[in-house]
């Protein structure tokens, strides 16, 4: 695939992207409201076509779209430490779980870094299960 035709379904799926952070960032909040779990913000972001094609490259994936696995990114930022464990079990029962790390196990002992933990996840496809939502 040419650098114009992967911009070109790059493109395509912008609006796709979008709406799942939209909903992803929604579905989170009322969650995390659920759980009374107090937090300074949810925000999201779309991979930039230049992040993503760096990446495409870099890892010389054979199928970009199906291989890169972080064209959206959601970031909660919580006030108390334990309410990461609490949003992880949220992470486990609500999507479909890739993987999780965290990123504070790549910081050297003498370094000082915020917590963070990483997991990158799949919408289930039988969709949410949300108790407070009725079908």
């Amino acid at each position: 695939m040419t650098i114009t035709e992967l911009k070109q379904v790059y493109e395509n799926r912008l609006p796709l992207f979008k709406r799942v952070i939209e909903n992803s960032i929604e579905a989170i909040e009322l969650f995390l409201d659920e759980h009374k779990i107090l937090h300074l913000g949810v925000s999201g972001r779309i991979k930039t076509f230049e992040s993503f094609f760096e990446k495409v490259e870099r890892k010389k994936y054979s199928e970009p779209f199906e291989q890169n696995e972080d064209f959206c990114g959601i970031r909660i930022i919580v006030f108390y430490p334990k309410d990461i464990e609490a949003i992880q079990e949220i992470i486990d029962t609500e999507f479909d779980l890739q993987d999780s790390f965290d990123k504070i196990d790549d910081l050297e002992i003498n370094e000082f870094g915020y917590r963070s933990k990483h997991s990158i996840v799949k919408i289930k496809t039988n969709g949410w299960h949300h108790p407070t939502i009725e079908n």
